[in-house]
């Protein structure tokens, strides 16, 4: 049997007959077996491309695309690049690069007070605060890395 929810990914279907018709021959994919009732579950839903495979085909690694943070936990963020397409943003990498290269080296204990005073009267507008991200927010990221086999897209902040 195929439900009529693993008919097609297009749209809700009120009956199967919008879809196929009797004696059609279809592709499907077996979905489960039940031993003890006898039945075989089947999808054709399954088989088909989804927006995310498209998203993929599209698209190559080192591109740089604009998303939507979806939302952001720890060191990882999930981020929509469109509809139906959400990607996964490792944060913490990044701003450990982003503070390495910023952060001198103070040599000394008189260097450092200067350091820590200036930023002080500067108001520590390089702060992590600056670079904070929250939900909702639009940015540009750079695609690290896309798997076709798991429908997985990685993306970093683009500088």
């Amino acid at each position: 049997m195929i439900h009529i929810s693993d008919i097609t990914n297009e749209k809700r279907l009120e009956h199967p007959k919008e879809k196929v018709a009797k004696g059609q021959t279809v592709k499907a994919v077996v979905l489960e077996i039940d031993r003890e009732r006898r039945r075989i579950r089947l999808g054709m839903r399954q088989l088909e491309p989804t927006t995310v495979d498209h998203y993929i085909s599209e698209h190559k690694a080192g591109e740089t695309v604009s998303g939507r943070l979806v939302e952001v936990q720890g060191d990882r963020a999930k981020v929509e690049l469109g509809e139906g397409v959400l990607a996964i943003c490792k944060l913490k990498a990044q701003a450990k690069k982003e503070a390495a290269a910023e952060a001198p080296k103070p040599s000394d204990v008189g260097s450092l007070s200067a350091m820590l005073s200036a930023r002080w009267k500067q108001g520590n507008t390089a702060g992590p605060a600056k670079e904070s991200m929250y939900a909702g927010e639009v940015r540009t990221f750079r695609i690290a890395n896309l798997d076709a086999a798991k429908r997985l897209i990685e993306i970093e902040l683009a500088s």
